[in-house]
Order: C-alpha cells, then sequence, then structure tokens
C-alpha cells in the first residue's frame, strides 16, 4: 500500500467550516447525486446519512435559509437524484412541487 502525500491530502481537503454551513447537499455515489437535501446545520444533518452511508462523495452549495426550500426542491426536479423517492403523478419528493416553482 503506498500512501499519499501531504500535498495531495491538503488538495484532496475540504474546510470544516464548509460542512457546517447552511445550504443544500448532494450526495454523490460514483460520480452520480443520489440524494439532494438541506439543512441549517449540514454536518448534523450528514452525520445521520453516514450511519446508512450510501455515498463516496459530497458537495454542498451555501444558501440563505429562507431560500432552502425552493432551491432544494428546483435541483431536486432538474437533477431527479434516485433516492429522493417519488410523490404524486413520479415527482420526486421535494419541498416544492413543480407547478408551484413555476417549471416544466
Amino acid at each position: 500500500m503506498e500512501l499519499i502525500n501531504q500535498n495531495q491530502i491538503i488538495e484532496k481537503s475540504i474546510s470544516y467550516d464548509s460542512i457546517k454551513k447552511i445550504g443544500i447537499y448532494f450526495l454523490i455515489k460514483d460520480k452520480q447525486i443520489i440524494y439532494i437535501g438541506q439543512s441549517i446545520n449540514i454536518h448534523n444533518r450528514l452525520s445521520h446519512h453516514s450511519s446508512r452511508k450510501q455515498f463516496d462523495a459530497i458537495s454542498i452549495i451555501e444558501c440563505n435559509p429562507d431560500n432552502l426550500d425552493e432551491l432544494e426542491s428546483l435541483y431536486i426536479h432538474a437533477i431527479k437524484p434516485c433516492l429522493n423517492g417519488n410523490g404524486k403523478k413520479g415527482e420526486k419528493n421535494a419541498p416544492f412541487n413543480r407547478r408551484e416553482l413555476r417549471i416544466e
């Protein structure tokens, strides 16, 4: 087994503060977004997901708490991740449906 060097470790790092942020998070498995969620404390929320670890990477978009529902819904409807489940009429479960967001 070969160890990676310090520079490689640092290049792959993300700021610890970035996972404490308010925003939308994306769980990624094999370079595919499999789940989209929101939280006012992403670090705490991810600890719930990690107990059922089905992902190998995360991405985070910070946003204002007042925009969480709308932004999460837009991403869910645009990307259609497999683990967000389906609601009425085959739409993905999201705080707002496509009609409420005025998207086709």
